[in-house]
C-alpha cells in the first residue's frame, strides 16, 4: 500500500517541520510498516515522508523518498507500475543510468528525469498517487492515477505568511499539523446523505480536498 505525507511551509515558518512531518507519518504507519523515510529541503521550505510496504524490491534501494539519477527530482510514491520492466529496458537503450535497485519507483522517477512527467504518465500502466518535487523549477506536483485507486488529499493550514500546504494519503495524518482547520464542510454532509459517499474533490473538512482521478495539481 505505502503512505505519503508532506508540507510546504510559509515564508514565516514557525514550525519544527521535520518533527511535525514525522508525527504525521506515524499516523499512517499501517499503510507501510517496512520502512519510514523523510526528505527535507529547507531552501524550498519542503518536507515529505514515506511509509513503505515493500513488494517488488525488498532491499533498502527501494526506500523512499527517492531521488532521480541526477538528483533533480524527489518522489514519494504510493502504488505500482505494472510495465516498469519494459520502461526500464527502454531507458537503458536511451540513457546511461546506473541503477541503485530494482524497484518500479526508481524506473518511474528516472523516466520523469529523462522523458518528462507527461510522457512517463502516458507510458506508464499502473495505479498510483505521488508527490514530486522538481528542485530546478521549484515546483511540487501531486498526481493521482486515472481510476483513482490510490488516495491523495491536500489543503492549506494557517493564514497569511504562516500558511502551509499540507498533503498526504490519509486525512488522519493531516490533522496532526498544528494549525489544521477542523471546520466541517456542510456540502460534504449533504452529499453523503444523498449518495452514501463524499464525491471528489470534497472531503469532510472545508480546508481539505482530494486530488481527482487522473488529475495533476501543480504548486
Amino acid at each position: 500500500m505505502c503512505g505519503i505525507v508532506g508540507v510546504v511551509t510559509g515564508l514565516n515558518n514557525q514550525y519544527r517541520t521535520e518533527d511535525i512531518v514525522n508525527k504525521m507519518a506515524k499516523k499512517i504507519l499501517h499503510r507501510g510498516p517496512d520502512h519510514s523515510g523523510i526528505y527535507s529541503n529547507k531552501e524550498l521550505s519542503f518536507c515529505c515522508a514515506h511509509q513503505r510496504l515493500s513488494i517488488l524490491d525488498l532491499s533498502k534501494n527501494g526506500n523512499q523518498p527517492m531521488k532521480s539519477f541526477h538528483k533533480r527530482y524527489v518522489i514519494s510514491f504510493n502504488g505500482e507500475i505494472y510495465n516498469f520492466e519494459q520502461l526500464r529496458k527502454q531507458l537503458n537503450s536511451e540513457t546511461n543510468i546506473k541503477w541503485e535497485g530494482k524497484s518500479d519507483t526508481e524506473v518511474f522517477i528516472n523516466g520523469i528525469e529523462f522523458w518528462g512527467l507527461e510522457k512517463i504518465l502516458d507510458l506508464s500502466k499502473g495505479m498510483f498517487a505521488f508527490a514530486l518535487l522538481d528542485k530546478k523549477t521549484k515546483k511540487l506536483f501531486l498526481v493521482r492515477d486515472r481510476f483513482g485507486e490510490k488516495p491523495m488529499y491536500w489543503g492549506f493550514a494557517g493564514t497569511g505568511s504562516t500558511r502551509a500546504l499540507i498533503f498526504g494519503s490519509d486525512i488522519s495524518a493531516l490533522i496532526e499539523f498544528p494549525s489544521f482547520n477542523k471546520e466541517i464542510n456542510p456540502n460534504s454532509i449533504d452529499a453523503f446523505m444523498k449518495f452514501c459517499c463524499i464525491p471528489s474533490d470534497l472531503t469532510i473538512y472545508k480546508s481539505i480536498k482530494k486530488i481527482k482521478p487522473g488529475e495533476m495539481a501543480e504548486f
